[in-house]
């Protein structure tokens, strides 16, 4: 896997955890969700660090059956 391809996967992943992130009904603004609770960090980081591996683990599958079936 190429690095560029990684570090698209971890946008995306960052922007999906942010979006979830301002799901949460006492969010006000993004401004709000970064600095009013030091757990909001907390869970982007983990909300990215999960959706990051599940990206790769998506794309290496998909690369995986593709080879397998050729």
């Amino acid at each position: 896997m190429k690095k560029s391809s990684v570090y698209v996967i971890v946008a995306i992943a960052l922007i999906a955890s942010l979006s979830l992130g301002m799901m949460d009904y006492e969010t006000e603004s993004l401004w709000h969700l970064l600095t009013s609770d030091g757990g909001n960090i907390i869970f982007i980081l983990i909300a990215t660090i999960f959706f990051s591996l599940f990206g790769i683990g998506l794309v290496l599958t998909t690369k995986a059956l593709l080879k397998v079936n050729k």
